[in-house]
């Protein structure tokens, strides 16, 4: 079979890196690119970089590579109709995804194995095939092959009469082919959708999905599909016993079935088997014994290639009858015969599926039962989620607002610590203007006394002798009183405002003495020699004498200002 231009392009293009590639993995890759491209044109080629990609791959210890491999190899199986040798093949792939721990590579082995032992008509593996398979690609949420998994699991159900759990599977499978955008996909969920349905006597829905198959087969050129859906029109009119109409679709259907291309990779003859098995009985009914028997004999003996037991005791049991009716003895008890024996086969096969049904509703009760479980675990698990975020969103609002009362508590702290200090700061500025003022008043009262007493002095001579002493000790009185009531007064508003001046001088300047205290008091308001002098009644001499030795006292380098050092104090 030719390749189109698109494939061959890409095939050119798979060779020319095959050449050029140093890297062993890539190129077992490469081999089962080629290989799986082959596998639609050539399957000598296909076998050919199948067993080249199979050696490398065992010769590096590439496990996944190595049942890719395989998958191929059971692709060329199935073509060829060796479904034993597909079996071993695919069972050899999934061995290998196990070892690499490929979730994905694994369900898809396990679909194909499924299928094999569906078409074995061994529906007790096929069904565990595929529930096993189901599982993984649902934990792996493996979207593109649940479909699949659902789609003939639905089938098997159907086989087993279990119709309602085929339409709930094949729902599924359609919700995620739409979901997916499948046409394709999704038009072979439609065809088995309306074989159920109309198993159910539901003629009016098994058409509208017919219908909405057939449209999208026949934009997609769906040829497999397309003869799925004639061979299900064909069942409609025999069910109608209208056999000459079911006789015409099933020409049409085996039109279809000659022009499926390169991209079905499933056992055509088992397709054909059926197809001219149905055929044969049509005509049968219809009285054609020729026609029945040219199509009876085909479907015979393709089935007993492909091992489909059914259609095998299907096609005996037609020839039987129909030998006896064009009066054939021999040949009509030959058939009969061959009909008891696949009957017999069959009838351990029905109770294999009886078995299989029961095994399957245990299954289905046990899955069902297990998402109960899992239901309540995850409702459960949502509630105490749900719990722990009212606690986190109440705890995270409780907090929030304790922040918020803190915050106005620190603003409106920091606002009367703001107001305090603004308060203190007036006070102290009042304290500080009163005792600049008082020392002013201080000042200006001495040099007042001091005036009087110097005018005194000056004219005690003037004064009679007797009065003299008078004078004097008014003048005595006069300096003395000033001196000490100035003093106290000075001291009492000077500790208002430097309250801690006095201990911390005394604490680093314990040696210090009450007059030299006074002149550090001065000093401290930052007075001039001269303002002190006037203050304490002494010379500026001595003033300066006294600084000089507070200097030494204190450590002051004469470079150093004495205000400045006790300003820091």
């Amino acid at each position: 079979m030719p390749l189109k231009a698109q494939g061959q392009h890409k095939l050119d293009s798979l060779l020319t890196l095959l050449e050029h590639e140093n890297y062993d993995t890539a190129k077992v890759k490469l081999y089962q690119g080629i290989a799986k491209i082959y596998l639609k044109i050539n399957l000598d080629s296909s076998l050919h970089y199948s067993d080249k990609g199979l050696d490398l791959a065992r010769k590096i210890g590439f496990e996944k590579g190595e049942g890719d491999i395989y998958m191929v190899m059971g692709h060329i199986k199935v073509v060829q109709n060796d479904l034993f040798n597909a079996l071993k093949y695919y069972q050899n792939a999934a061995n290998l995804f196990h070892l690499a721990n490929d979730a994905e590579g694994i369900s898809a082995a396990y679909l194909l194995l499924g299928n094999v032992y569906f078409t074995l008509s061994n529906y007790p593996d096929a069904l565990d095939y595929y529930q096993k398979g189901v599982v993984i690609a649902d934990s792996n949420n493996s979207i593109a092959i649940l479909p699949d998994f659902y789609n003939n699991l639905a089938v098997l159900n159907e086989l087993l009469k279990n119709y309602n759990e085929a339409i709930e599977y094949l729902n599924k499978s359609l919700q995620l082919r739409e979901d997916l955008k499948d046409q394709k996909g999704s038009a072979g969920i439609l065809i088995n959708l309306s074989k159920i349905y109309l198993k159910l006597d539901e003629s009016g829905i098994a058409n509208d999905y017919l219908d909405r198959a057939y449209k999208l087969c026949l934009e997609l050129r769906d040829n497999e599909g397309l003869y799925n859906i004639y061979n299900v029109y064909a069942d409609i009119a025999k069910r109608e016993n209208n056999y000459s109409k079911a006789i015409e679709y099933y020409k049409q259907g085996s039109k279809y079935l000659e022009s499926i291309g390169s991209e079905f990779l499933g056992p055509i003859s088992s397709m054909k088997s059926d197809l001219f098995t149905k055929m044969g009985y049509s005509y049968l009914e219809n009285q054609d014994y020729k026609s029945a028997e040219e199509y009876l004999l085909k479907g015979y003996t393709l089935s007993g290639l492909t091992g489909q037991l059914e259609l095998l005791m299907s096609a005996s049991d037609y020839l039987s009858r129909l030998y006896e009716e064009t009066g054939q003895p021999v040949k009509a008890l030959r058939f009969a015969k061959e009909f008891k024996t696949y009957s017999d086969s069959l009838s351990k096969n029905e109770n294999i599926k009886k078995i299989t049904q029961l095994e399957m509703q245990f299954a289905f009760d046990e899955q069902l039962r297990e998402r109960e479980i899992e239901q309540a675990r995850l409702d459960a698990k949502q509630k105490r989620k749900e719990l722990i975020y009212i606690m986190i969103s109440g705890s995270i609002f409780l907090a929030l607002i304790i922040l918020f009362l803190l915050f106005r508590l620190q603003k409106l702290k920091m606002k009367r610590i703001s107001l305090e200090k603004t308060n203190l700061k007036n006070d102290l500025d009042y304290k500080n203007k009163e005792l600049t003022t008082n020392v002013m008043y201080l000042l200006k009262k001495n040099e007042f006394i001091i005036n009087i007493s110097d005018k005194l002095k000056k004219s005690r001579y003037d004064f009679k002798p007797e009065n003299r002493k008078i004078v004097d000790d008014i003048i005595r009185e006069l300096e003395s009183s000033s001196t000490k009531d100035t003093w106290k007064d000075f001291e009492m508003r000077f500790q208002e405002v430097h309250a801690d001046f006095y201990q911390k001088l005394i604490k680093q300047f314990p040696d210090l003495s009450p007059n030299e205290l006074k002149l550090c008091a001065f000093l401290r308001l930052n007075m001039s020699t001269k303002e002190i002098s006037t203050i304490t009644f002494q010379s500026p001499k001595s003033i300066s004498m006294a600084r000089f030795r507070l200097r030494k006292k204190m450590g002051v380098g004469n470079y150093d200002n004495l205000i400045s050092y006790l300003n820091q104090i």
